[in-house]
């Protein structure tokens, strides 16, 4: 072993607010034994549909003109979206028959007719197998799909009228294997002409056949036909060379070097060579990840780009006094007047004002009036008579996680009616069920840093400015955006100023995110070992100038907005945990494009209004909305009633889009045993993550455990995660188990390295209840040391090694602990493990099956 050196010093709820509204001239894939798709409640309330109110509890200062009941889902244009296997066009099904799922929206009164086709890939191009059709809106599923081995192209059209939108998903049938998770690539976007050291990952879980002890990974076409070679993905805990940071825990990584020779993406797939059914070796293919591979914006284009925006906003005032149609014109001049513009919106738009540029930058103008959540103009609302069909029935549905995610961009604007305060000083007041605020992060602090972290929340609250743009852009241009959809897109606007000189014009590498230019964040994607100790290193991710340039972002004269891509690109990384989300702005909820992407990222419940609405009208809604999901604990159908019209806007109404049994008042813990295969409704801080699999041992129950350590892999901080919630009323006992594997053992027993694991609950008056506190000398044989064996349980040499090697283990423990005097209060329920003397040796342990009763 290698000498010690000297011992050192040791429910997305989204509000909406403010949309700012552009004016125009006038103004999941299943089982078929299941039928629970979608988690929606087809009643409006507990007590069945509610006709003349809001609801059970209405306030005498809420409108009285309200959508008629069962009549709230977005009608302004024809939208398809497939969000089942898959939202994001590749899914996996491990039986030959499926059922693909999604939302569809259509104009009031047309006749929509929905159909599928399904096509194998071949070398030669896709094969048809077979077609069908589809039924339910806006909830749909397909007939029964046979799917051949390998990749089959599943393609859904609705037709509506004189309207037609399609979109394709790409499901691999692997008859004989399943992947735990999709691969992972991190960075996932490369520039052009840079070469880039990428880090991929992707775990197979507990039940595998595989055959050998590695994976291939291949460059792929979008069809999933190979192109290369990259190479094999290995489980051997040898972070220096294969990148893997764990031995055996059944996740599998490769990094490699990487070029993006043009701005055409690049396509990833893990390939395992398993034993079939009938003891044949056959190949098993992963979902096709994608790799973006963008240009560069240089500063002085953007600041070109930024001149024409501001342009185009300044002639839209100056001519603003002629009325509306005059002053779109004027802006719309503006914009043609660059000669880098490629496509602009007409005046035969309904919307906001948009330009295209020549190096494929999405730019737009945000002309909010004073309280309105849009534009200042005196354009229509939408129509009166909206269309929607009821959806599969679920009760109790809960969010998976108690986050709660406060932003508003505009607050200094929006002042008193800024909901988003609202919300947080209300779920701050509660203690049982317990919120874990985030925020609210207002004006600057509202970025585009902490849109993407939505995804993270069960409870979203936004207040910011929104529109619709776009609609009159190209079929090339929405290919190139990868866009399905053929209308407009909405658009929120963040908080974080368009700065140019931020964007970076060259790849920085760096060891953490505080040696990166300010916007951009450190990415590890490798490491070495000098000392025994990993040296990790990575680069500086722009995700900013990622996103612009991939269409997610939009470029305003002063600050970024972010598009329905935006949304779906961050929630396929981290799905969001059936989480409820409040769109309270303008057109937030007016084709659906938003709440589509929401819903196939995991969201379960979105709230918007279908056009213009006013600062003080949605803020009384969003209030209103608030307090009764979180105070009087309502679900969301209740809460929502039957929504009410904007009386300044006529035909603008608070609309509610998925599940009415939605119910953010659950009070206990919230994934006690990691089975949702990831850390959701926990904190995490340092090196905590879940597996499914430690060499031969498996969960103690169910598919996942946990583990945290003092700095596995290319983590060199120590590991702990927490969870606030309230012990169940009746609760007697506590109880979880635990698996401790260390390198200390046995040389360093008796030392002054006594890594540590402790398990504690801490109440809401700060007094901690120690469940576990453990030493290395606890754990070590009474032999070992004088001091030693005080809580020994046997040890026994690990069949795994982490990077010194001599790692030993213990059986799994079980440890309890008598609740009875924290019973229906609060507490904060954390797992922490931590080097003492340095962190040459690691000590890991195995958590699972936590449980009150």
């Amino acid at each position: 072993m290698q000498p010690r050196r000297p011992l050192a010093t040791s429910v997305v709820l989204l509000v909406l607010m403010g949309a700012g509204c552009g004016v125009d001239e006038n103004g999941h894939g299943t089982d078929l034994s299941s039928m629970d798709l979608f988690g929606i409640d087809i009643n409006y309330g507990d007590n069945g549909p509610v006709q003349d109110g809001i609801g059970p509890t209405d306030s005498a200062n809420t409108p009285e003109t309200f959508v008629p009941a069962g009549k709230e889902y977005p009608s302004a244009e024809l939208l398809l979206k497939i969000t089942g296997p898959s939202g994001n066009g590749y899914g996996i099904s491990s039986g030959s028959i499926i059922s693909v799922t999604g939302v569809v929206f259509s104009r009031p009164n047309t006749n929509l007719i929905l159909t599928w086709r399904s096509d194998q890939v071949t070398p030669g191009g896709p094969v048809n197998i077979g077609s069908g059709s589809a039924t339910g809106a806006p909830f749909w599923q397909t007939d029964p799909i046979s799917l051949v081995p390998g990749d089959n192209l599943v393609t859904v059209t609705a037709q509506s009228d004189n309207e037609t939108e399609s979109e394709t998903i790409m499901i691999t049938y692997n008859p004989a294997f399943m992947f735990q998770s999709r691969l992972q690539v991190r960075p996932p976007a490369i520039f052009v002409n840079d070469n880039q050291k990428v880090f991929s990952t992707i775990a197979l879980g507990l039940y595998g056949n595989l055959v050998g002890s590695t994976l291939a990974l291949q460059q792929v076409d979008s069809k999933g036909r190979k192109i290369k070679d990259l190479g094999a993905m290995a489980d051997n805990g040898s972070t220096g060379s294969s990148g893997d940071e764990i031995e055996k825990d059944g996740v599998f990584t490769l990094q490699f070097n990487m070029t993006c020779p043009s701005a055409d993406p690049i396509y990833l797939r893990a390939v395992a060579q398993v034993t079939g059914a009938y003891g044949s070796q056959e190949s098993a293919y992963s979902p096709v990840v994608k790799i973006d591979c963008v240009n560069r914006l240089p500063v002085q284009t953007c600041g070109l780009h930024v001149k024409t925006l501001s342009n185009a906003r300044s002639a839209y005032e100056a001519a603003k006094g002629q009325g509306i149609g005059p002053a779109r014109q004027a802006a719309i001049d503006a914009f043609n007047a660059d000669p880098d513009a490629l496509e602009v919106g007409s005046m035969a738009e309904e919307g906001g004002l948009w330009v295209m540029w020549k190096d494929g930058v999405l730019g737009a103008l945000n002309l909010a009036g004073p309280d309105i959540r849009g534009g200042s103009g005196d354009d229509e609302a939408g129509d009166e008579t909206l269309s929607t069909i009821e959806a599969p029935l679920v009760s109790d549905l809960p969010i998976l996680s108690k986050n709660t995610m406060m932003l508003s961009p505009f607050n200094a604007e929006f002042g008193a009616n800024d909901e988003t305060q609202f919300v947080g000083s209300i779920a701050g007041k509660m203690v049982c069920p317990t919120y874990n605020l985030k925020g609210p992060y207002n004006s600057a602090a509202a970025n585009l840093s902490r849109f993407r972290a939505m995804s993270d929340n069960g409870i979203v609250a936004v207040a910011t400015h929104g529109e619709v743009y776009f609609k009159g852009l190209t079929p090339a241009a929405r290919e190139r955006l990868g866009w399905t959809h053929q209308g407009a897109q909405e658009v929120l606007w963040s908080g974080e100023a368009v700065d140019c000189g931020k964007l970076t014009q060259s790849t920085k590498t760096c060891t953490s995110s505080s040696q990166c230019p300010a916007g951009t964040q450190c990415l590890i994607t490798q490491a070495v070992y000098t000392g025994g100790t990993a040296q990790v290193s990575g680069v500086c991710y722009d995700a900013t100038q990622v996103d612009l340039m991939s269409g997610r972002a939009v470029l305003g004269d002063k600050t970024y907005g972010i598009t329905p891509a935006f949304v779906l690109n961050y929630a396929t990384a981290r799905p969001f945990p059936q989480s409820i989300v409040y769109l309270g702005a303008c057109r937030t909820l007016y084709n659906g494009s938003l709440a589509a992407s929401f819903f196939a990222g995991g969201a379960k419940t979105v709230t918007g209004y279908s056009n213009n609405v006013t600062t003080s009208f949605a803020s009384q809604m969003g209030s209103q909305f608030f307090a009764r999901m979180i105070e009087q604990q309502m679900k969301a159908g209740e809460a929502y009633g039957v929504g009410a019209e904007d009386p300044a806007n006529k035909g603008s109404f608070f609309r509610l889009f998925g599940a009415r049994d939605l119910d953010v008042s659950q009070s206990q813990i919230l994934n006690p045993s990691f089975e949702t295969g990831d850390l959701t409704a926990w904190d995490q801080d340092g090196d905590g993550r879940v597996i499914a699999k430690l060499g031969p041992a498996g969960p103690v129950s169910g598919k996942f455990m946990s583990i945290i350590s003092t700095g596995l892999g290319f983590t060199v901080q120590t590991g702990s995660i927490e969870q606030t919630f309230c012990v169940p009323a009746d609760a007697t006992e506590f109880s979880f188990f635990w698996k401790y594997y260390s390198e200390e053992f046995h040389e360093w027993c008796g030392s002054a390295y006594q890594d540590t694991f402790t398990a504690v609950l801490v109440a809401s008056n700060g007094k901690e209840y120690p469940v576990v506190d453990l030493s290395v000398d606890d754990l070590c044989a009474p032999a070992d040391c004088f001091t030693c064996g005080s809580k020994y349980v046997g040890l026994t040499p690990a069949p795994i090694q982490f990077d010194q090697g001599d790692n030993y283990q213990t059986e799994w423990q079980r440890s309890s602990f008598n609740v009875t005097s924290l019973a229906g209060g609060p507490v904060t329920l954390r797992f922490f493990c931590t080097d003492k003397g340095d962190s040459i040796y690691d000590t890991a342990v195995l958590v699972d099956h936590v449980k009150f009763e």
